[in-house]
């Protein structure tokens, strides 16, 4: 009840958090410090900062979110970049349940979608350190995420062609994926990647 007004601590301490501190190098690789802060702050917004009607600076918050979550899913450490991904998709189930997201939150969330970039490599920690997920793991997360965008696009019939080309593309180049997990035979069909794309194109 002493807490200032959660848009001033919004100023002072997440927006630093979000646009200084998670784009320095060595910070951005600390996965476990944001896997825990990420988290949190998912909670965080989804119970302070969801408001778009009566909050005013509620789409600031969200974008800038969203846009420290896009930087971190393209990380060269897989384990933060899985971290990212996976609270993207935390976010994206919350907004399933919203009555009014704005257009430009969307345009970001697709944008972090269809702007996904898929390599053809089992991308580790530059580092070099054991990494308990891979660039597979990243993937399947991201396309696990697609039915929650999938079900706000159509609420807010924001479908265009554009959008339906990048995402069957990105399924394309999801099932085409050539390396599986370790310790996975490829006997198993379809791989759990492979899966998921066949739940996003139902």
């Amino acid at each position: 009840s002493y807490f200032p007004n959660w848009n001033l601590i919004f100023l002072v301490v997440i927006k630093p958090l979000l646009t200084d501190h998670c784009y320095n190098e060595e910070l951005s690789k600390g996965s476990d410090f944001w896997g825990h802060t990420l988290q949190g702050l998912v909670k965080l917004y989804c119970s302070h900062f969801s408001n778009f009607v009566e909050n005013t600076y509620a789409t600031e918050e969200w974008l800038t979110f969203l846009a420290a979550l896009q930087y971190f899913s393209s990380s060269t450490s897989t384990e933060v970049a899985f971290v990212a991904i996976e609270n993207y998709r935390s976010l994206l189930a919350f907004a399933t349940k919203l009555e009014v997201f704005p257009s430009e939150v969307l345009d970001k969330c697709i944008e972090i979608w269809s702007g996904y970039r898929i390599v053809y490599g089992d991308i580790t920690d530059s580092s070099g350190s054991y990494s308990r997920k891979s660039g597979y793991d990243c993937i399947e997360e991201l396309i696990n995420a697609f039915p929650c965008l999938y079900q706000i696009i159509v609420k807010y019939n924001g479908i265009s062609v554009e959008f339906v080309e990048k995402s069957l593309s990105l399924f394309y180049s999801a099932v085409r994926y050539p390396l599986l997990p370790e310790h996975i035979r490829d006997s198993n069909k379809p791989s759990s990647l492979q899966a998921a794309v066949l739940s996003g194109l139902k």
